[in-house]
Order: structure tokens, then sequence, then C-alpha cells
């Protein structure tokens, strides 16, 4: 439904609309879902978006998911959605309770190799970038930043293991 609005629509609907769902989602006290992409080149590169609402941070890409919903099913939905990438090799590493904007958000972290040239959907996503772990970029997300090594160890193990 949302490939029928204009793009520039789009983007005014979801810089607009973001706070307003907020706002009523903790007025309903509701728990979201979600679910947060590491996704990783063949050289060890993390993808990492911005998107054209919210805060201006530099963010794994992500997505809702619906309760009860494979976390790996979404992560490769939403990474191909916003960037056009595919997922492969992908691992669930941790679950978290997180806020979200003074929600409850239980986050499911997947790491996984990315394939394709990323390309920014213009709609929710406004920028897309590859950068090594070495040179992330300022205003990186502190949730990405503090959880960012970790996860990708965990992956490592994962992906060894089996």
């Amino acid at each position: 439904m949302f490939l029928l609005i204009p793009r520039f629509l789009h983007r005014m609907i979801m810089r607009f609309g973001h706070p307003v769902r907020m706002a009523l989602l903790r007025r309903f006290n509701v728990t979201v879902y979600g679910c947060r992409i590491i996704a990783l080149d063949e050289q060890g590169r993390v993808l990492l978006l911005r998107q054209t609402y919210g805060r201006d941070w530099w963010l794994a890409p992500s997505g809702g998911m619906k309760r009860g919903e494979d976390a790996i099913f979404t992560a490769k939905r939403e990474l191909t959605e916003e960037t056009g990438c595919t997922l492969r090799e992908a691992y669930e590493v941790e679950a978290l309770v997180e806020d979200y904007y003074g929600l409850i958000n239980e986050v499911r972290v997947v790491v996984g190799l990315a394939a394709g040239n990323p390309q920014a959907d213009r709609r929710e996503v406004r920028e897309v970038r590859w950068f090594g772990r070495d040179a992330l970029p300022q205003g990186l997300a502190p949730k990405v930043k503090a959880g960012l090594d970790r996860w990708i160890a965990t992956w490592e193990r994962y992906r060894n293991d089996n």
C-alpha cells in the first residue's frame, strides 16, 4: 500500500506520524516488538543507515515484528525493504528489552552477511552506507555502539559451530 504513495508524501507521513504513533502507543501502554539487523559484508564492514524520521542517528537496519514472528524472517524482509540487500548466514544472537520512546520494546538482534549494493529506499531510509568497524560514524546510536562487538562475536561463534 505504501508504495502507491509518492515518496515525498510517505516521508512526510513518517516524519510527522511517528511522534503521534509513539504517543498513542505510550497512552495505551503497548509493548512493541522489533528486530535489529547487524548486516556485514565479506570485508567485515557494518551496514548502517539514517532514517527520514526520528533522531538523526546512524542506526542498524531494523523493523517491527508481529508477536511470535520469526526474527530471522523479519530481518531478511526488513533488510531487503530498507536497503535492497539480502541476508544470509543469519543467526539471532540476543533478545533485549529496551526503552523505545517510553515504551517497552522487545528486540531480537540478528547478525548475518549482506549481499547486494545497498540503496536507501528514500521513504523510511535517507542514507545507507558501509562502515569499517574501526571507522564507525559520529552519531552512531548508543544502543548499537554498546552492543555491536558483542553481537558480532556471538554471531562468529554460532557460525563457526555450525
